[in-house]
């Protein structure tokens, strides 16, 4: 299963997450709330994960992938594919959709 990383603010983080409703892909949401307190913004665990404190990131088989963009390829090529009997999942081939 993959692991979501994200901020609840961050726009890029909501970008992955469409991405994720739209190909179906089961997922645990990991929300990071920064601390500005602290000296570890994200907190020692995150710092940890992704040493450069980029949000949104998955791990995913032991692997963390961060950067929005890259996430969104990562998942595009490798899940679009994932439907049930083999379907293609259908993504919006716009971003606006008339219904």
């Amino acid at each position: 299963m993959i692991k979501f990383y994200f901020t609840k603010r961050s726009p890029f983080a909501r970008k992955v997450k469409i991405l994720l409703s739209e190909l179906r892909s089961p997922h645990d949401p990991v929300e990071i709330i920064p601390d500005l307190q602290s000296s570890s913004l994200f907190g020692e665990e995150y710092e940890k994960l992704v040493p450069s404190l980029k949000v949104p990131a998955i791990e995913i088989d032991g692997n963390i992938i961060f950067e929005s963009n890259a996430v969104m390829t990562y998942l595009y090529q490798t899940r679009v594919n994932d439907g049930e009997d083999g379907a293609e999942i259908p993504l919006a081939p716009s971003v606006i959709r008339p219904e």
